[in-house]
């Protein structure tokens, strides 16, 4: 059989494995397109629910008409969302309890305007305490109904975002394994005709063996003008191209994973202290100065608390890092079970915490440091360590009439607090 029909053969057969792996290309690309988009939705009812958490933040402290429809218009959007998920089990959970959260909201919206109503008929004491119980039970269902979506909702986007992730490594796999089976193929074939040719074949099968062996750089000599030399210089040219493709593919995999890596890791740094679990600096800075802004608005004080943990540097120093690891999640804890839920804790750096207090004026500060006192001592007698857990407490209120900057709230509350740190030596 002449050469230019085996090559023929060869051709066809080729022809065939490029089809093949074209198709299986595809596949693998609409497998990855659609997980894609499946993320994409994921991350935006994610993004839906956060927006939507927020809004409810402001109107519970505000209740102005206009927080009330920027969430019905948000919880609209969102549910509009969630219908165009395919409905697994996690979207039907997720969309059922934003039903219901939606109910509730509406119960805690008609609840506040039968105050409302209530106080400017003049209503006794008793149909007051009534409603505003009414109003304190459903503000924590909602609260907690909140608390639920976001978590499903955190947890839904996490594993779309991991099986996108694997799908594509899994589509990329199978193309560079279809290729190589595809190259292989044709290597093994030309193998196989230069057993009944001369010794121009020769060198041809010495080239195809050094390049499968994956030595890409190498050109196969051309020693011949039939036939054979025009398939040399195509081979050549092959893999070249087969050379930029399989580094445009591994650079752009490279890329993609350490984007993704840089991505999770800039998103949890950016809002949660990774050791403690509450705020950061940065956020909890952000959501001060919206607050500061909601304050402006509606008239209302603002309390900050900044606190150190007293003999801090001593336990690390005495019993360990560990330890102090342990005290400072021990302090987060108490304070999310001494304050309330809309209470913003963060943590400013080391054993220094800033807590701020929305809607709360000057006056309330003995009685949130009675409160902290009374329940630490409960605290130390449980956790029964050869140490006792102590703040130093600085106080600063921001006043609408009389506001002041971000700065100087912070350093205000923190030269407070070193006295009151000054002041527990001077006593001991």
């Amino acid at each position: 059989m002449k050469i230019i029909n085996r090559l023929n053969i060869i051709i066809k057969i080729s022809f065939i494995a490029i089809i093949i792996l074209s198709i299986v290309v595809l596949i693998s690309l609409n497998t990855t397109i659609k997980e894609n988009r499946v993320n994409e939705l994921s991350q935006g009812i994610y993004k839906g629910v956060t927006e939507l958490e927020i809004i409810k933040f402001e109107y519970l402290l505000n209740h102005e008409k206009r927080m009330q429809q920027q969430w019905d218009m948000k919880y609209k959007s969102l549910m509009n969302l969630i219908n165009e998920a395919e409905k697994e089990e996690a979207i039907k959970s997720i969309e059922a309890d934003l039903v219901t959260l939606g109910n509730k909201f509406s119960q805690v919206v008609a609840n506040y305007n039968k105050i409302q109503k209530l106080t400017q008929e003049g209503a006794s004491e008793k149909e007051m305490s009534s409603v505003l119980a009414i109003e304190e039970e459903l503000v924590n269902q909602l609260l907690i109904k909140s608390q639920s979506i976001f978590s499903k909702c955190a947890l839904l986007a996490e594993n779309i975002r991991t099986k996108t992730v694997r799908t594509s490594k899994l589509s990329i796999s199978i193309t560079f394994i279809v290729m190589t089976i595809f190259v292989l193929g044709i290597i093994i074939s030309l193998l196989l005709i230069s057993k009944s040719i001369s010794k121009p074949l020769g060198k041809l099968k010495q080239g195809i063996e050094i390049v499968s062996k994956g030595n890409l750089e190498h050109q196969i000599e051309v020693v011949s003008q039939d036939e054979l030399g025009d398939f040399t210089s195509v081979f050549n040219q092959a893999m070249v191209s087969l050379k930029e493709v399989t580094a445009s593919r591994d650079e752009l995999n490279k890329e993609i994973v350490e984007r993704k890596k840089l991505e999770e890791k800039l998103k949890k740094l950016a809002h949660f202290d990774t050791l403690t679990g509450c705020f950061t600096r940065g956020y909890g800075f952000a959501l001060l100065e919206e607050l500061i802004k909601t304050a402006n608005r509606s008239k209302t004080p603002i309390l900050l608390l900044y606190l150190d943990i007293d003999g801090f540097k001593a336990i690390n120093d005495t019993y360990g890092h560990a330890e102090g690891d342990k005290v400072l999640k021990e302090a987060i804890q108490f304070f999310k079970s001494t304050l309330r839920e809309i209470d913003i804790i963060c943590r400013v750096g080391g054993d220094e915490f800033l807590i701020i207090f929305p809607d709360s004026l000057l006056n309330d500060a003995p009685l949130i440091r009675e409160r902290i006192n009374k329940n630490l001592e409960k605290l130390n007698q449980k956790l029964v360590k050869p140490y006792k857990l102590d703040f130093s407490i600085g106080i600063s209120c921001y006043d609408p009439a009389n506001p002041l900057s971000i700065d100087e709230l912070i350093h205000l509350a923190d030269q407070k607090m070193y006295e009151d740190k000054s002041k527990k030596k001077n006593e001991n």
